[in-house]
């Protein structure tokens, strides 16, 4: 590199890294993230008033293109939201949206568009817990701007539980239901975080809660099925009636 390119590629990051300090100061503490990961700071500094996008979850036959999702724009106080809140990603923005409802392949194109995100862990199982409230997307896409299960926009039952560990740092490509048990060992544990295979569906035990040891009605699973990613008992998921297999991550 000569001496007056290295001088032009100098000028360059300083005007890109000046620029975006510009960019994140210009906003007098507004979001600037696409994703902000909630801490009590964070809570404190919301605005009295939010614009959510609430996904309208009827999006589970994407199975030939991608389509987009639809979002229902609503206005909330601050109070009344965190009082209902919860884990997982939650798409708001600070501006005023005039539109009743949104269609979009990536909502995150839109500007002012961020994500809240929140999860009670950091172990493989709570970096499941982002994905809560994400549609059911069948099988997530790969967009110009990255997945979409990356991208905590769409998710399905394989992708949910590979989620989790490529937060965790694992290099594990997106791949369906059939193909995910290449990176799973058998197991005859349950325990929180144990993959439960039923063939046609993946899902991943989030506690148990019954006979220790034992998958039974009363167990949580954390799994994209039907409609969204979600916490439900093995009891109310209709999934009992089907035979499965156990497994564990391979190191």
């Amino acid at each position: 590199m000569t001496p007056a390119f290295r001088s032009f590629f100098c000028w360059v990051i300083l005007l890109l890294t000046g620029s975006n300090l510009i960019i994140a100061q210009s906003s007098s503490g507004r979001p600037l993230s696409k994703a902000i990961w909630i801490t009590d700071k964070v809570i404190s500094e919301l605005p009295d008033t939010l614009t959510i996008l609430q996904p309208l979850y009827d999006n589970q036959y994407q199975t030939r293109r991608v389509l987009p999702i639809r979002y229902l724009v609503k206005s909330v106080g601050k109070r009344a939201w965190l009082k209902n809140w919860s884990k997982g990603t939650f798409l708001c923005s600070w501006q005023s949206i005039k539109e009743d409802t949104l269609s979009s392949v990536n909502i995150l194109d839109r500007p002012g568009v961020f994500q809240l995100i929140k999860r009670d862990s950091d172990d493989y199982v709570g970096y499941l817990e982002e994905l809560l409230t994400v549609p059911f997307v069948m099988p997530p896409r790969l967009l110009y701007s990255g997945h979409q299960t990356d991208l905590r926009l769409g998710v399905d039952c394989a992708e949910l539980a590979i989620y989790g560990k490529r937060r965790q740092g694992y290099d594990i490509p997106y791949c369906g239901p059939q193909k995910i048990v290449n990176y799973l060992k058998e197991t005859d544990s349950i325990r929180r975080g144990t993959v439960v295979s039923f063939g046609f569906q993946i899902s991943v035990v989030y506690e148990d809660r019954g006979l220790s040891g034992q998958l039974d009605d009363a167990d949580l699973l954390i799994h994209a099925y039907k409609d969204k990613a979600e916490i439900i008992s093995f009891g109310e998921s209709g999934l009992n009636r089907y035979p499965y297999k156990l497994y564990e991550w391979k190191e």
